[in-house]
This record gives C-alpha cells, structure tokens and sequence, in this order.
C-alpha cells in the first residue's frame, strides 16, 4: 500500500530533467516563511488549525531541505523526501478536516441536555 502511495509521488521526469536547484530553493523558502507567519500566528491566537498549518509546512521545509542535500537517503526503500511530502498531505487533510468543521457544522448547544438512556436512568 505504502508503495502504490509513494509511487504517484516520486518525480515523473527522468533524472536528468528534475527540477533545478534554484526553483528548490525558492520553493524551500517559500516554505519557510510561510511556517514563520503561521507559527507565530498559532503562538499568538492559540488556534489548532494554525497548529496544523505549521506542521504541513514544516513537513514540506523539511522535504526539500532533504530533496536538496539529502536526496539518497532512503527510509523503508523509499527516498525520504516523497515520505516527508506524503505526511505533508496528510497533515492538509487534517486542516481541511478541522476547516469544514469549524466553517459549516453548528456548534453543539451548551444549555441542551443529552437525551436520556433507554433505560430511564442517567
């Protein structure tokens, strides 16, 4: 399963045709100062979804920092940079998750009581 997963993710150009090193860079920068912002913005509102938003873009940082200067390392026989990139994505699955909840699902009445057991009893 692991290995379908990361197969879609591993670069689909031959190896003489990847991405130059300067797109990495500005793309690993990009990265950074977008965790920086949404650090900050977790540290100063408190708020989980900004929590998860730095995860992804630590992930992400972390992925190319490995894609440039790390690229043979390999964990589980994969290379460790596409493993990085997919808990990335799973990491946005968790925001969007916790977005939609928080953008159209009501939040749950505070005075209403539970219904009661089927038995009478609480």
């Amino acid at each position: 399963m692991i290995r379908r997963v990361a197969a879609l993710f591993q670069d689909p150009c031959p190896k003489d045709f990847i991405m130059s090193f300067f797109w990495l860079k500005t793309l690993l920068a990009i990265f950074l100062l977008h965790l920086l912002v949404f650090s900050l913005l977790y540290l100063r509102q408190r708020k989980t979804h900004h929590l998860f938003v730095s995860l992804t873009f630590f992930l992400l940082t972390l992925s190319f920092s490995c894609r440039i200067w790390a690229a043979q390392v390999t964990l589980f026989g994969h290379d460790l940079h596409v493993l990085l990139r997919l808990s990335a994505w799973m990491s946005t699955a968790v925001v969007a998750t916790i977005l939609f909840k928080n953008r159209f699902l009501p939040p749950p009445c505070p005075g209403k009581q539970s219904s009661p057991t089927p038995s009478g009893k609480p």
